[in-house]
């Protein structure tokens, strides 16, 4: 795939974790229903992540090169997705289904706060992103003139 296709395929995938997350906070994430639906989503959020590091990392880095400020969120982004990606893996790994225990509750809960936040990131870079090819186009078209 090309970069651009790249680009739209992460912009796709941020809108489908961001969809995820909120079906879990609707369903009540503090409750049973919640936590139950998140491990019911368990496959669809390790495979973005699986994405996100397999496939549109690479993208992002390379639509940011010439764009020192955007390049720098990218790296920010990357180094804290590393570390979502081993707290989500790790917390799938130690309850690989739904508990009913204070331990599952209280992971789960970082968890979720991990994702909102996770959330969040990846739709401020997207934007970014987008801003940046925005401009690039501005630019290529007032040269091409």
């Amino acid at each position: 795939m090309t970069m651009e296709s790249e680009l739209l395929q992460f912009e796709v995938a941020c809108n489908d974790l961001e969809g995820a997350v909120e079906q879990i906070r609707l369903a009540g994430f503090k409750t049973q229903n919640g936590s139950q639906l998140l491990m019911e989503k368990k496959r669809a959020i390790l495979s973005h992540f699986v994405r996100l590091n397999r496939d549109f990392i690479p993208a992002l880095k390379q639509a940011s090169d010439t764009w020192p400020t955007v390049s720098q969120t990218v790296r920010f982004f990357v180094a804290d997705s590393q570390n979502t990606i081993k707290a989500i893996n790790d917390f799938f790994i130690q309850y690989p289904y739904h508990e009913n225990s204070l331990a599952f509750a209280s992971e789960y809960g970082k968890i979720f706060a991990l994702l909102i936040n996770s959330v969040h990131k990846h739709n401020a870079v997207c934007g970014l992103i987008q801003h940046a090819q925005k401009q690039n186009q501005k630019h290529d078209r007032v040269i091409g003139e």
